[in-house]
């Protein structure tokens, strides 16, 4: 395609933005592809292919929502065999379909946010790129293809509407059945007529534009889905006198039915959001390898629904507030902040591999730790021999814990406090030598090991991971003394 150098480095652009999007649930290719032979067309690096055609088309016509004629499929194959006599125009044309590989890798629902992102941003470039004809037949193309289905600012499109529909679907995860396409169509058209709801709705247009552009892709547009979804049905409940809300909550609730009454009800959306959690932590400690595979998720369901009754209030309201629990600490191993991981293996392995209820070992170790933690924090050069070795005792305990625990990473792990208390034991000054030259990252190192430890005595406290009020962090709540074992 025939096009400015700013349009071909903004197409590479987007290959680069797009490695984002490989992370994402792997799901097969939403179009259909085409029967066609792969004969060569033109010769260059790589040769253009007849099939090499069809994903480019198909791939710009998925990407503006433009249904191409057939005679627009020729002017587009056209171009491609303009474009492949340059090598930069060939290297241009590669880059998208690169990005239509690497898209065709994502879920549907993360197509759909891709698509709302990179149609905004292809457009505007199609617009600006005046020097191009074909840039400015491709705009006319889009133009051609979303004419207003009502008048307003701005004027209201099919696409508009498609858009809209998918993503408050996705919010409430609720099937996007052609009755609710209907009325959610007839609702759009009904605001259209008020200029205070047209802007509400194109606030929801622009609040999908701006999640589909979160840096950590799909991990962080579940976890802040989990925080607004149940604020959103509770604000659609109270407002009964709209008959769309109530609509979308009938709908909610179809789709999020109890598996065991009560109040709070048990859902299968929450013991789903249980396995994966449970099996993510299992996991990550180390443990034989476990997949929250459907058959794994109905054992939890069943399990869950035989002992349903038997937790008391506060083990019910944690378990049912695991879909936003799960969306968070994946979220928050994904960013990867600070001691966000040590933290959270800290806060859950314990309730996935619960030890022995009142280990009075782990107690002791776990406030020889605190101890050895606050030692640590004090001048090298104001501590005596004797305090010293009191503390190396305090490490002697640490160390011993972790002997016990006998993973792999533990036994490392009992090496380095090991080493620590021989170093106490070696003397003054041997300590304030080694703690003037590994001061940071020692104490950086103890950190760690101190929060995890809070956190960690936290649990043997019959204290279980929840959330912040805001829903931004772990933080732990209180619990009874039973915990379900699977």
């Amino acid at each position: 395609m025939q096009s400015s150098g700013r349009f071909r480095f903004f197409a590479i652009a987007l290959t680069l933005s797009a490695s984002l999007f490989v992370l994402f649930t792997p799901a097969a290719n939403g179009q259909k592809d085409r029967v066609v032979s792969d004969a060569v067309l033109a010769p260059g690096n790589p040769p253009l292919t007849e099939s090499m055609v069809t994903r480019f088309t198909d791939f710009q016509a998925w990407l503006l929502e433009i249904p191409f004629t057939p005679q627009q499929r020729e002017r587009i194959r056209a171009m491609l065999l303009q474009d492949w006599k340059k090598p930069e125009d060939i290297k241009s044309d590669m880059s998208w379909l690169t990005m239509e590989a690497n898209f065709a890798k994502g879920a549907p629902d993360v197509r759909e946010f891709i698509r709302v992102d990179f149609q905004a941003k292809v457009l505007k470039d199609l617009r600006a790129d005046k020097n191009s004809p074909d840039s400015q037949w491709l705009a006319a193309a889009y133009d051609s293809a979303h004419q207003p289905i009502a008048a307003g600012n701005p004027p209201l499109t099919e696409s508009m509407v498609s858009h809209y529909s998918y993503f408050i679907a996705w919010l409430l995860e609720i099937p996007l059945a052609q009755p609710l396409k209907d009325r959610l169509r007839a609702m759009l058209l009904e605001d259209w007529k008020k200029p205070k709801e047209i802007e509400t709705d194109m606030k929801t247009l622009n609040w999908q534009l701006e999640m589909a552009r979160d840096e950590n892709g799909e991990v962080q547009l579940l976890y802040e889905r989990s925080v607004i979804q149940l604020d959103m049905v509770r604000k659609m409940r109270a407002d009964k006198g709209n008959p769309d809300s109530q609509a979308l909550v009938g709908a909610y609730d179809a789709a999020h039915q109890s598996i065991v009454a009560g109040n709070p009800p048990l859902t299968r959306q929450a013991s789903d959001a249980w396995a994966e959690l449970f099996c993510f932590i299992r996991n990550q400690s180390g443990a034989p390898h476990m997949d929250a595979t459907p058959a794994v998720k109905d054992d939890f369901a069943r399990t869950l629904t035989e002992n349903w009754a038997k937790f008391p209030p506060e083990q019910q309201k944690a378990l049912s507030e695991m879909p936003q629990k799960w969306a968070l600490v994946h979220f928050a191993w994904v960013r990867n902040k600070g001691d966000e991981r040590q933290m959270i293996m800290a806060a859950w392995q314990p309730v996935v591999n619960p030890g022995a209820p009142g280990d009075t070992q782990q107690v002791a170790a776990s406030e020889a730790m605190a101890r050895a933690y606050a030692f640590t924090k004090r001048d090298a050069a104001t501590v005596s021999d004797q305090e010293l070795l009191r503390a190396a005792k305090d490490v002697d305990l640490v160390a011993l814990q972790f002997r016990r625990a006998g993973g792999p990473q533990d036994v490392g792990k009992a090496a380095q406090w090991e080493d620590l208390a021989r170093l106490m034991r070696a003397g003054k000054a041997e300590y304030l030598k080694r703690a003037q030259a590994n001061s940071q990252q020692g104490q950086n190192a103890m950190m760690e090991e101190y929060l995890k430890t809070q956190v960690m005595i936290g649990m043997l406290n019959h204290r279980s991971p929840g959330l912040s009020l805001d829903g931004t962090t772990v933080v732990m709540s209180p619990r009874s003394n039973t915990s379900p074992v699977f």
